[in-house]
């Protein structure tokens, strides 16, 4: 709390007409409305929408306690459980309690230290084959790009190869992307409604969606379908999708996915697993168009890595975690701009104090990332951006002020393979091209739908350098 003020004066948002004009206010400008919240009433703020209690957490300490220390004390809440449901089906996002342990479990081996040195080749040889299709080829050429766009055709691809060892052509990524961007528009406007009405009934939205989620879900089962009426494929690792159809409970040694549930992961893997990185790549780029003072500095090290570590997954793998600076304005990237603005919220189980105040059984607490992570308390200059925070001997981040991965039990499990996965796309990057805003052009306001987007496209000018190595 702010030691100025009583907690007590500070800690209730006035909330009239059942809280619809506070969620309005969510709803439109979630981004304003957290950091309103926060300079107005504290570090911890509650407010009542529609019989409803909620909890917005702003500080470090109380994030930890919420997400480790009292995790127990906390289940997902329900309704953002049904609108995920809704979309995505029964997966390890979208279940809790056993069912989600259980599921997690099984999920872990496909994303191990072991599997991810195969990922690393279906990563390298997916961003060979998109920058040949979209970016120059010749030295001096250069070409305008949508940052989002791109990024999205080029994540999409590497899920797709990691996923189903399948590459995915330009006209199929578009509408991948179409559909994804209904789905996630539509489930950012339902997660303000009090409920979703079923399928049957008509409501704004409802066409689109149900087209939506037919494409994607059949676009998953055709591929489940195919391997398992396919002999398994001999010798290696596999793709995510055998690691998923052979995994067994390691709490028995038995019982492994359902078909459904197989299914459902596997749509879980390919939203999550692309569209977090699609935002995170294309928000960085923009930042390093307009910052070459780091692109020197990350050019630096990338330019010193001998040719041949491109050509070999494990040796790549291993030069990248050396290079401090990538690494650096990724994380600084990912802090001004978490692809998720807040964590899944929570639920009390059971009345649970948090800080100096007692929060009854049943309310709903989120922590919200994006304003932890431009707090000018523990990053100086918030809004600047600026790498040196990241690098080996700066201070030290407090403890839950950078959540864009979350914390706890459900800390983001493919966290490991998102920042392989970007550091290898941005080493690639800077070693072969030059990046610059268009003239006069400054960084599109982000807008919220369920990610953090732009808000207009972000126009990029890519020009493949003469000294590419």
């Amino acid at each position: 709390m702010h030691a100025s003020a009583p907690a007590d004066l500070r800690f209730h948002v006035p909330s009239p007409w059942l809280g619809l004009p506070l969620s309005r206010r969510w709803r439109h400008d979630p981004l304003g409305t957290a950091a309103r919240l926060q300079r107005e009433y504290g570090d911890i703020v509650r407010g009542r929408i529609l019989f409803r209690d909620f909890v917005w957490v702003f500080d470090p300490a109380i994030a930890r306690q919420v997400l480790l220390d009292k995790a127990g004390d906390f289940v997902k809440d329900a309704r953002q459980l049904a609108v995920f449901q809704d979309i995505q089906g029964r997966n390890v996002l979208t279940v809790d309690g056993p069912d989600w342990a259980r599921q997690r479990r099984i999920l872990m081996p496909a994303f191990s230290a072991r599997r991810m040195a195969g990922y690393v080749a279906l990563m390298a040889a997916a961003t060979d084959d998109v920058f040949r299709e979209v970016l120059p080829s010749q030295a001096g050429d250069g070409v305008e790009i949508d940052a989002e766009v791109f990024g999205t055709r080029l994540t999409l691809d590497v899920i797709s190869r990691a996923l189903f060892s399948e590459t995915v052509s330009a006209e199929a990524s578009r509408r991948a992307s179409q559909a994804i961007a209904v789905a996630t528009r539509q489930g950012q406007r339902e997660l303000f409604w009090p409920w979703t009405p079923p399928d049957w009934m008509p409501y704004p939205g409802r066409g689109a969606k149900l087209a939506a989620a037919r494409l994607l879900d059949a676009w998953v089962a055709e591929r489940i379908d195919a391997r398992t009426h396919a002999l398994r494929r001999e010798g290696g690792d596999g793709d995510m999708l055998d690691a998923l159809l052979a995994a067994r409970d390691d709490a028995d040694g038995a019982g492994g996915l359902t078909r459904s549930e197989v299914h459902d992961n596997c749509l879980a893997i390919f939203l999550a697993g692309h569209e977090t990185s699609a935002k995170a790549l294309a928000w960085w780029m923009g930042l390093m168009a307009h910052h070459p003072r780091v692109v020197a500095e990350v050019r630096r090290e990338v330019d010193a890595l001998p040719a041949a570590v491109f050509d070999d997954a494990a040796a790549l793998g291993r030069a990248l975690a050396g290079a401090h600076w990538l690494s650096a304005s990724l994380q600084e990237a990912l802090r001004l701009y978490p692809p998720i603005i807040a964590t899944f919220m929570r639920t009390a189980r059971q009345d649970v104090s948090l800080g100096v105040h007692r929060i009854p059984r049943g309310t709903s607490v989120s922590v919200m990332t994006v304003t932890l992570q431009r707090d000018a308390r523990w990053f100086t200059e918030p809004d600047v951006f600026r790498p040196e925070r990241f690098l080996p001997g700066a201070p030290d981040v407090p403890r839950g002020a950078f959540l864009p991965f979350g914390a706890g039990g459900h800390v983001c499990i493919g966290q490991h393979f998102a920042m392989v996965e970007l550091a290898l796309v941005a080493a690639v990057f800077l070693r072969r091209f030059d990046v610059a805003p268009l003239p006069g052009d400054a960084l599109p306001e982000p807008r919220v739908d369920i990610v953090l987007k732009p808000s207009r496209p972000l126009r990029l000018r890519v020009v493949r350098r003469r000294s590419a190595l």
